[in-house]
């Protein structure tokens, strides 16, 4: 980010947005999501929300078990995007911003392991 947007970011959120956090948020969103597509997709939407949820949670407490969960859960949502079946201008409508999100998400992912294993070898 620019410095100008990065002093934006810490007046409204009070601290800038870290990768740890941008996965929290993107694993926020995806238990809310999979729980109100349960509505469609029964069992399998409310598994995967209760997933999502306990990763955030674990996240949230600062646990890798959280990260390793949450991280697998959106290879999976990315991975499976294209075996979603579209009839409905309202699925291309939901499914499309999710996508979106899960690769945010992939983004955030990728970065927060790079970071940790770059100063875990000490550069």
């Amino acid at each position: 980010m620019t410095p100008e947007l990065d002093g934006v970011a810490e007046f409204i959120h009070g601290q800038t947005m870290s990768p740890r956090r941008a996965l929290l948020a993107v694993a926020v969103l995806f238990a809310v999501g999979e729980a109100l597509d349960s509505i469609d997709v029964g069992l399998i939407g409310l598994t995967f929300a209760a997933l999502f949820a306990v990763g955030a949670f674990l996240m949230h407490r600062g646990k890798r078990t959280g990260l390793v969960l949450v991280g697998t859960l959106i290879v999976i949502e990315v991975a499976a995007w294209p075996t979603f079946k579209r009839h409905t201008v309202t699925d291309w409508l939901i499914q499309v911003p999710f996508l979106c999100i899960g690769l945010f998400g992939l983004i955030a992912l990728a970065t927060l392991l790079f970071r940790e294993r770059r100063s875990a070898s000490g550069t």
